[in-house]
């Protein structure tokens, strides 16, 4: 899956961030791939104590050169996706990043029109996957109730989409639900995995 770009979609509490860090963790501490986390609503050591209270302590990661969390909270004005992506390359390209996470994008994307959007990610976030063959993460919030992902435009440049669902039945306890929507190169099993 090197060189690709992926959405991991999914409404509040559905494990979007989680799910970036085991990818970064795993992929640093595992295979010695550095890892870059972009984060535009949370800071590093609001990252670093929840994810070390889920086991994964990026710290030791971080000394070795095999992990970087970079701020970038709350944009609030119009040129945010553009500074956004050169901020973007140059991190990736300081530490050679195998494997990129933007949590949330759906901030930056807010501030663009739709092609502006498109021509963003295409250029940028394409160009960084092929170029340093790093696999890129974005996370997209999705209202309750919504099924379209962001802007609409993100799905159609990107090489696979995953969306996670929290179920929260009458009884028994609450399920999260991860179905890979699409998956360029790969056929559609159209199947669901349950999250323990």
């Amino acid at each position: 899956m090197e060189g690709h770009l992926l959405i991991v979609t999914g409404n509040l509490g559905s494990g979007k961030t989680t799910f970036c860090a085991k990818f970064l963790y795993e992929g640093a501490r595992s295979f010695g791939e550095p890892g870059l986390y972009i984060s535009t609503v949370e800071s590093r050591e609001e990252f670093l104590t929840y994810m070390k209270g889920l086991g994964m302590d990026f710290e030791p990661l971080e000394r070795k050169g095999l992990f970087r969390y970079v701020e970038m909270l709350t944009p609030t004005f119009k040129d945010a996706l553009m500074n956004f992506s050169k901020e973007l390359t140059k991190q990736a390209v300081e530490m050679e990043a195998r494997r990129i996470a933007i949590d949330p994008i759906t901030p930056i994307l807010a501030l663009s029109s739709s092609i502006e959007a498109r021509a963003i990610l295409h250029n940028a976030l394409k160009l960084i996957t092929k170029n340093l063959g790093a696999i890129v993460i974005m996370t997209e919030e999705v209202p309750i109730g919504k099924m379209r992902i962001g802007h609409g435009v993100e799905e159609f440049v990107a090489d696979g989409i995953i969306r996670l669902r929290l179920e929260v039945p009458e009884a028994g306890a609450p399920r999260r639900i991860m179905e890979v929507m699409k998956l360029r190169g790969r056929p559609s099993t159209g199947r669901y995995t349950t999250l323990r």
